[in-house]
């Protein structure tokens, strides 16, 4: 269980930060590729404000599943985003290898898909102020 997570948290932490020679020795060739094109926008247009390992569940001692939780924003706007991502790994001559991930839930955008279009703004709208003391509206 600890070479597992001690391989998790060292690849996803190596991502997050831009360290994508790190991140890769942590990836199954067959799968590299579309790792790296999956991140091509972090530290770009993807801003990756949190990453932590929320869980790790043992398969089999060969097996696991590892589920990770990204806090990101687009440099496009400011709004704070959340996906939950889940990884399948495996226990290889090399040690653990991921060999795929694929998003759980929340925000859409994490991997290069169009972010949804954003409502324009409300207008300012006003209401009559009141003075203490007074029923009357001015």
């Amino acid at each position: 269980m600890q070479r597992v997570s001690d391989a998790a948290r060292d690849m996803n932490m190596a991502t997050r930060f831009g360290q994508v020679e790190v991140a890769a020795r942590h990836v199954d060739r067959a799968v590299q590729t579309d790792f790296l094109s999956r991140r091509t926008q972090w530290g770009k247009t993807i801003r990756v404000l949190d990453l932590e390992i929320a869980g790790i569940h043992l398969v089999d001692e060969d097996h696991a599943t590892v589920t990770v939780e990204v806090s990101w924003s687009s440099v496009t706007d400011s709004l704070v985003r959340a996906t939950k991502l889940t990884q399948e790994w495996q226990n290889e001559r090399a040690g653990w290898k991921l060999v795929r991930e694929h998003r759980l839930s929340g925000d859409m955008g994490l991997f290069g898909e169009a972010l949804p279009e954003l409502e324009p703004p409300h207008a300012d709208v006003h209401r009559p102020s009141r003075t203490l003391g007074s029923n009357a509206p001015k």
